[in-house]
């Protein structure tokens, strides 16, 4: 049984860090759009 929960554990830790990473891409990527847009813009605009 303990076997049977460590890999329940490791597969929910290895799904949580999956999540973890790709979110923090998400979030870096937003970000650098928006950076990028708002440059293009006020460069556009001044």
């Amino acid at each position: 049984m303990d076997r049977v929960l460590n890999c329940a554990g490791n597969g929910w830790f290895m799904i949580a860090g999956t999540v973890v990473t790709y979110g923090v891409f998400a979030l870096a990527g937003a970000a650098l759009i928006k950076y990028l847009f708002f440059a293009n813009r006020s460069s556009a605009a001044g």
